[in-house]
């Protein structure tokens, strides 16, 4: 795709790959700086990119390169607007969609930045960031990536300027083999709005054998934590520093680490 700015939607649009090793990809062309920012919602209700549904058997996409910017699904300020979806309604049994991939890429001004489920899937490399308006109240869900899937890979992201929480790995079902790792998460919104969730920079809720390690995390509220019965969690190589919790709570049965600390924290 040439460099501009393109009006509209992707909704089950891409045809899925073969396999793994040769997906169907839609890439930004070398250099170039492609935005999705649609002016209207015909196809599904408030997404720039939507994959998957009920019934449906997405696999082995791509999309590399692209940055999307929801500013005009986030003028109603709901928890719908997110930026990218990729949806398993069927969940826990949904295996699809799986081996989708979104790298390289910039998701701004949406009140979500992704929301996850499936399986194998992966967000790399991206910059989330300035999701919603501080000004505008801020409903409770509004989150930098938000995976409700297993297996799934968060890797290398820089996540800033958003209103609750950075990563929060959440499912009313059992999410697992989860990896978060390599993320930058720094500066969540002041003020913090009354009715929002959080400040925190990963949750990670339910779940068992779910892993998040070699994050930093800067002045996120809260740092990083689990809880909401996740079983045999993963919290290594962590560095927490400028966490206050002066702003929100963390919830109860959720055992956080590194919040009120003005010194860096490992673990």
């Amino acid at each position: 795709i040439h460099a501009g700015t393109y009006a509209e939607q992707i909704v089950n649009s891409v045809p899925s790959g073969i396999s793994a090793a040769q997906p169907t990809t839609l890439q930004a062309f070398s250099g170039d700086t492609v935005w999705l920012q649609p002016t209207s919602y015909p196809l599904a209700a408030n997404f720039v990119i939507y994959v998957g549904g009920t019934g449906r058997t997405d696999h082995d996409i791509v999309f590399d390169g692209l940055r999307l910017d929801n500013v005009n699904g986030a003028a109603a300020i709901t928890p719908s607007a997110q930026c990218m979806k990729i949806d398993a309604p069927d969940a826990p049994t949904d295996f699809y969609p799986h081996g989708i991939i979104f790298k390289n890429g910039e998701v701004i001004k949406g009140s979500m930045g992704f929301v996850i489920a499936g399986s194998f899937n992966q967000i790399v490399n991206c910059d989330i960031n300035n999701l919603i308006l501080a000004t505008n109240s801020v409903p409770v869900g509004t989150y930098g990536i938000y995976n409700q899937g297993s297996s799934n890979i968060i890797d290398g992201n820089r996540i800033y300027d958003y209103p609750s929480i950075g990563i929060h790995q959440y499912a009313q079902h059992t999410v697992q083999n989860n990896i978060m790792r390599n993320n930058y998460i720094h500066d969540f919104q002041i003020p913090h709005l009354a009715g929002s969730e959080g400040p925190a920079g990963i949750v990670m809720g339910t779940g068992t054998n779910n892993q998040a390690y070699n994050n930093l995390l800067v002045r996120t509220g809260y740092g990083i934590g689990s809880g909401n019965g996740a079983t045999n969690p993963v919290i290594v190589n962590n560095t927490v520093a400028l966490a206050t919790f002066s702003y929100g709570s963390p919830g109860a049965n959720t055992n956080f680490i590194g919040y009120g600390f003005s010194s860096p924290v490992s673990n």
